[in-house]
């Protein structure tokens, strides 16, 4: 197998081993919300109602103003927004939690917290949990969060599993 060959196979793998996750853990996690989003280049309606694109960012105010000039974006621009929102979403994480957390729990929640928003995190019985150090108990939540739009949704429902077993140390689906 070529180098080229591997390079190409490594940087489609969704299941990192916990060695590779832990070696680079902000590209494992962008990796696995890229896995879960999809890549929209053209604003539209997530199902939760808000106006999204690239990797799930939600659009903001000056984000539009942008989309009316230059409908598609590049996968380069989703990837930064990607990032950003992770940065903003790992400061509120580090402030809301009160307890240690290993790398995989880090992840899950870091995933959850994209997915579901900070303000919704900051509601969660999940948070409440955690922060009374009632570890398995919060992983038990993760299952809740499936809904959106007022309907169960499948690519939650599996986004939440990996997010629970994350949480408990596995990083497989």
């Amino acid at each position: 197998m070529t180098h080229k060959t591997q390079k190409n196979i490594d940087s489609h793998n969704t299941h990192p081993s916990p060695q590779a996750a832990a070696e680079r853990p902000w590209e494992t996690l962008a990796d696995k919300i890229k896995y879960f989003e999809g890549f929209r280049p053209h604003p539209y309606i997530c199902p939760g109602g808000h106006l999204t694109a690239g990797y799930g960012h939600i659009m903001k105010d000056t984000d539009q103003g942008k989309r009316r000039r230059q409908p598609a974006i590049s996968k380069e621009e989703a990837h930064a927004w990607l990032m950003h929102d992770l940065q903003l979403a790992h400061g509120y994480l580090m402030r809301a939690c009160g307890v240690p957390l290993t790398h995989g729990q880090w992840m899950a929640l870091m995933s959850f917290i994209f997915n579901v928003g900070v303000a919704a995190f900051r509601r969660s019985t999940l948070r409440r949990r955690l922060n009374r150090g009632a570890y398995d108990e919060a992983a038990d939540e993760f299952e809740r969060w499936i809904w959106a739009g007022g309907r169960k949704q499948a690519g939650l429902l599996k986004r939440r599993r990996w997010e629970r077993n994350c949480f408990l140390g596995g990083f497989g689906i």
